[in-house]
C-alpha cells in the first residue's frame, strides 16, 4: 500500500512500487498491483494528470504539520520560502500568512 504524503505523486514512486502506468493518447492509465485499474485520466493544459483520490480511511492524507510556514509551502506543491515570502507581502493568497522562515 503506498500512503500518500503530499499532493504531487512521483510516477518512478508509483513503479517503485509495483504499480503500473501506461500513458497513450494523452491518457493516464494507473494499475494497481495486481493489475486492477486505478485511475485513468486525461492530461491537462499544464502537462500534469489530475488524480481524484479517494479513500476509505482519510487519515492517510491528513497531515501532521502544525507550523503553517511548512503547511503552506506543502500545500502549494513545495514552493520556495522566498517566493512565499514574497505571496505573503503582495498579499497574493487569501488566508496565507505572514512568512517566518524555518531553521
Amino acid at each position: 500500500m503506498l500512503i500518500v504524503k503530499n499532493n504531487i505523486l512521483s510516477l518512478r514512486q508509483l513503479l517503485e512500487n509495483g504499480y503500473e502506468i501506461k500513458i497513450k493518447n494523452h491518457t493516464l492509465t494507473l494499475l494497481g498491483i495486481k493489475g486492477a485499474m486505478i485511475e485513468k485520466v486525461a492530461i491537462r493544459k499544464n502537462i500534469m494528470f489530475l488524480l481524484n483520490i479517494e479513500m476509505n480511511v482519510p487519515k492517510c492524507l491528513n497531515t501532521c504539520v502544525k507550523d503553517e510556514t511548512w503547511l503552506w509551502q506543502i500545500r502549494l506543491g513545495h514552493v520556495n520560502f522566498d517566493s512565499l515570502n514574497m505571496m505573503a507581502q503582495k498579499e497574493m493568497l487569501k488566508g496565507l500568512p505572514s512568512i517566518i522562515y524555518p531553521n
